[in-house]
């Protein structure tokens, strides 16, 4: 039996018509960088189907950084990603790297398996110190455990959402685990809610005795917003290095880009944008090299408004940097 057979005739006329009016509506840049994403999904897929059909046995760990790393057991977006590749999103993680430096007191909201908290726990040092956050029961068991098995005494990891106000609330767990957020959105495959408890990053830090945070990390599927408003404070005292990822679906376009012009007001008139969706492990260098930005906020707005290539709809990685810190 044929590849096509197996997976249905390809529906070569629809996908001819949509390439055609995306030619014709965006014009050639644009539909050869939609060329070059498909066919390096595609690469994706063969190399999924490929196991598949080996029926090779699927581990539960993996080796990282020297040490065995629980995966999730839906082997669904990081974990699938960490087995196949050993790395997520590669350039964030090597940008993230570059800013940070022993002893630096870090806030990772949206922990999750604990990937981007043992990142930092190596690049931060013993004399560092690291406060997770992931609000997911399940996901949360899995990060203790790969925090624990890795040895990593300078982090202390919590089962709280983080927002902009303490309070209870529902979070909505998604098929892919690193995908639940205190925001309901289809797009993130949401198929059921939980109450979890609420916290703020003004109030946490209070709470933690000398814990002076130099970075604040998150990634929570459209509550970026949320975490900022709850981190006034922080943000004006400690001037932490920020690394966001921006929900843009979730969270539409002139909210972001209002989030974005208060953090210049607040001096962070620098940094970086990534588009997600080329930096993949499975993407080439060259591409997702060529897919980032560097410049003032103004700069990176202009950059994310241009009407040849706009990410106003795209998920994107920020990262920032205030002046002389």
């Amino acid at each position: 039996m044929t590849v096509a057979a197996q997976d249905g005739e390809f529906p070569f006329f629809r996908v001819l018509g949509k390439a055609s009016r995306h030619l014709t509506e965006r014009g050639p840049a644009s539909f050869f960088r939609e060329v070059v994403w498909r066919l390096h999904y595609e690469r994706l897929q063969w190399l999924k189907r490929r196991r598949a059909r080996r029926h090779e046995t699927v581990p539960s760990a993996i080796s990282f950084q020297g040490k065995e790393f629980e995966l999730h057991p839906s082997l669904a977006g990081l974990s699938e990603e960490l087995l196949m590749f050993g790395i997520h999103e590669p350039l964030a993680t090597s940008l993230y790297l570059e800013n940070l430096s022993p002893e630096d007191h870090v806030l990772d909201v949206g922990a999750n398996i604990g990937y981007f908290p043992l990142v930092a726990s190596h690049a931060i040092g013993p004399s560092g110190r690291l406060l997770g956050f992931e609000p997911s029961p399940d996901v949360f068991e899995i990060l203790k455990r790969n925090i624990q098995q890795a040895g990593a005494t300078n982090v202390e990891v919590f089962p709280w959402a983080i927002g902009s106000k303490r309070e209870t609330a529902q979070f909505y767990q998604s098929e892919v685990p690193n995908w639940g957020s205190l925001i309901h959105d289809k797009s993130l495959l949401h198929n059921r809610s939980i109450t979890v408890e609420v916290r703020r990053v003004d109030d946490i830090v209070k709470e933690f005795a000398g814990f002076h945070p130099t970075v604040l990390r998150m990634d929570v599927e459209g509550g970026e917003l949320m975490v900022l408003a709850g981190a006034q404070e922080v943000l004006h005292e400690y001037k932490p290095f920020l690394f966001i990822e921006v929900h843009t679906f979730a969270l539409g376009w002139e909210a972001v880009r209002s989030g974005l012009v208060g953090l210049r007001d607040l001096g962070y008139s620098s940094g970086v944008v990534i588009e997600r969706s080329w930096d993949q492990p499975w993407m080439s260098k060259r591409m997702r090299e060529r897919r980032h930005w560097r410049g003032t906020i103004d700069a990176l707005l202009r950059r994310m408004e241009s009407p040849g290539d706009p990410l106003v709809v795209a998920t994107f990685g920020l990262l920032l940097r205030r002046p002389g810190i």
